[in-house]
């Protein structure tokens, strides 16, 4: 088991009440289709620009090392640190400490293997509307496009989802 590191809750950019509007759908019929397109176009928004827009809980789980990097987040607490020995859960640490962006665990527990759950928030308290716009239009793309792109249909361009996230988007400086 290498490190690996899951959302186990989150929140979107657009709710299925907003992309249905947006779609002009007024059946339930297609609900649980547009539920589960609106966490990967949030997804989609957020790797476009490179930050976190919704604030998450994640889960983190690695083999026994010295130090847990939890990832380039704003990380805003450590929920819970489970130990394992041989796959079976031994108990949750009793004494961890976060110190920027890692964990290290201070207990005297044999365990060969850990899963750390925790918080990341947003870098944006409020969201701009150009991300939900962008969501929008990638969630009907996506909607409208369940198939392989035939032959004389139009093709979705992404440039105009790009030119709305462009100003938000972090770039490295070298």
């Amino acid at each position: 088991m290498g490190t690996t590191v899951i959302n186990i809750e989150d929140s979107n950019l657009i709710t299925l009440a907003e992309a249905k509007k947006h779609l002009r759908i007024l059946h339930n019929r297609e609900d649980d289709y547009i539920t589960s397109l609106i966490p990967v176009v949030s997804q989609m928004v957020e790797e476009a620009i490179d930050r976190t827009i919704t604030g998450k809980e994640l889960r983190l789980s690695s083999l026994k090392n010295g130090l847990y990097y939890l990832g380039d987040y704003n990380i805003e607490s450590v929920n819970t640190v489970r130990l394992y020995f041989e796959g079976v859960l031994v108990g949750e640490a009793d004494s961890f400490t976060l110190k920027g962006k890692t964990v290290s665990i201070n207990d005297n527990t044999d365990f060969d293997s850990v899963e750390i759950e925790y918080s990341i928030s947003t870098d944006y308290p409020v969201i701009p509307t150009a991300f939900k716009q962008g969501a929008l239009l990638l969630l009907a793309d996506l909607f409208h496009n369940r198939q392989e792109i035939v032959i004389g249909r139009s093709v979705f361009n992404t440039d105009t989802v790009m030119r709305l996230l462009r100003p938000y988007t972090k770039y490295i400086t070298v």
